[in-house]
C-alpha cells in the first residue's frame, strides 16, 4: 500500500486548520506557506476536502477555510476517502481482467480478491480509529524539545 501525495498533503492541510481551530479562518496562502506547497495545489486539496464534507470555505477578503466539526470527530479515514480512492472496492477486478473482457475469476470465489479486501478492511479500520486531534497531539509532542520518541507515553494504540 502506498500513501498518496493527496492523502499526505490533505492530512497536513487539515492539521493546519486543527492547529488554528480557535481562529476563525485559515487562508490557502497561509496553508501553502506553512507546508511549502503552491497555492494552486492547496486550493485543489481544499476543494476536495470541502466536497468531502470536512471543511467549509468563506469567500472574500477575510475568507478562508475552517473545519466543519471538531478535530476529534475527523478521522484519517475521512481525510483519505475525501482525496483518494479506496485501497479496494467492488470495482477492483474490472481493472485487473487481463486480456479478457472480465476477470477469469469473476464467477468463482477468488482467493486473491479476498486477500486484498481483508487488507483493505484492516487498513480502513485503523484509519477510522485515528482522529485528526490525535495526530495533532502527537505532532505537538514530537516538537517538544527533550522528549525522545521512546519517551512517549502512548502511540496510536487503536
Amino acid at each position: 500500500m502506498k500513501i498518496t501525495a493527496l492523502e499526505e498533503y490533505g492530512l497536513r492541510c487539515l492539521l493546519q486548520l486543527a492547529k488554528e481551530e480557535e481562529k476563525s479562518l485559515v487562508t490557502v496562502s497561509e496553508i501553502a506557506q506553512n507546508e511549502a506547497l503552491s497555492n494552486e495545489y492547496v486550493s485543489k486539496i481544499m476543494t476536495m476536502l470541502r466536497r468531502g464534507g470536512l471543511v467549509e470555505s468563506v469567500r472574500g477578503v477575510t475568507g478562508g477555510y475552517r473545519l466543519v466539526k471538531p478535530a476529534s470527530q475527523i478521522t484519517v479515514a475521512d481525510i483519505s476517502f475525501a482525496v483518494s480512492q479506496p485501497i479496494y472496492d467492488d470495482e477492483f477486478c474490472i481493472g485487473h481482467k487481463g486480456l479478457t473482457t472480465e476477470c477469469v475469476h469473476a464467477d468463482d470465489v477468488c482467493g486473491v480478491r479476498t486477500v486484498w479486501k481483508a487488507i483493505s478492511d484492516r487498513v480502513n479500520e485503523t484509519m477510522k480509529n485515528i482522529t485528526l486531534a490525535e495526530v495533532l497531539e502527537r505532532h505537538k509532542r514530537d516538537l517538544i524539545p527533550g522528549v525522545s520518541k521512546g519517551d512517549e507515553k502512548r502511540a496510536f494504540s487503536h
